[in-house]
């Protein structure tokens, strides 16, 4: 019965949603200024590779993976989690390695967790991991999301994109699932733009945000789909 009331709350008002979704000329402009395949300078690039944690160790269970090699060297980016277990916080993990003349380092490290009083979850967005070089400088860009769930009740998700350009991180955070409650104080949180895509390339900040904004288009129309309703 809770459900069907927020359905019918966020039908009633959805037609207030229109900042979280990207413009028509957003979009454009992300596919316009990114490169053309056959202009990356990376290759080998492979998806769910395998992982050896005697040079690449990480914590957790993996959940995704990636290799590639560029002007660094070698790259495995590992993406890795623990569950919720009584009072232990759901946790995330992400690493990238570079391996170059015989040695292997690591370029950098993220961990994040969810805990909450009811759903304590934190994982990566199905098909979100990216690799490419943007800039098209030999050091591939990489960006992933993934979702901090933590709600007591069906209610807009914490979300967040995570993007690295060599050592540099760049973050957008914000809500997904916006459809359910489009009013005002939800989507003036819906998204929100680390400052430092202000110092990067603006090529990062275009696509990045292009990307955030094309997920959420996505959930839109698979609620309005499973819904029986048109945006």
């Amino acid at each position: 019965m809770k459900l069907l009331s927020v359905c019918l709350i966020a039908l009633s008002l959805f037609s207030c949603q229109n900042d979280n979704t990207a413009s028509e000329e957003n979009l454009q402009e992300a596919t316009a200024t990114a490169p053309s395949q056959t202009n990356y300078v990376i290759t080998d690039i492979r998806m769910d590779t395998d992982i050896d944690q005697s040079k690449t160790p990480y914590l957790g269970e993996l959940r995704n993976s990636a290799s590639w090699t560029d002007k660094n060297g070698f790259n495995t980016l590992i993406i890795s989690g623990k569950d919720a277990v009584n009072e232990e916080n759901a946790e995330l993990f992400a690493y990238v390695y570079v391996e170059k003349d015989g040695e292997t380092k690591k370029l950098w490290q993220i961990n994040d967790f969810v805990n909450g009083p009811c759903d304590r979850d934190i994982y990566p967005v199905p098909n979100s991991l990216e690799i490419v070089d943007l800039d098209e400088d030999g050091v591939a860009e990489n960006l992933f999301m993934y979702i901090l769930a933590d709600n007591c009740d069906a209610s807009p998700v914490s979300t967040k994109l995570m993007m690295h350009s060599g050592e540099t991180k760049l973050v957008i955070r914000g809500l997904t699932k916006t459809f359910l409650y489009p009013v005002p104080e939800v989507m003036a949180e819906a998204k929100k733009i680390d400052p430092a895509f202000d110092t990067a390339n603006p090529i990062f900040k275009v696509y990045a945000s292009g990307k955030w904004d094309t997920y959420v288009q996505k959930e839109t129309k698979e609620f309005h789909t499973a819904m029986g309703t048109e945006p």
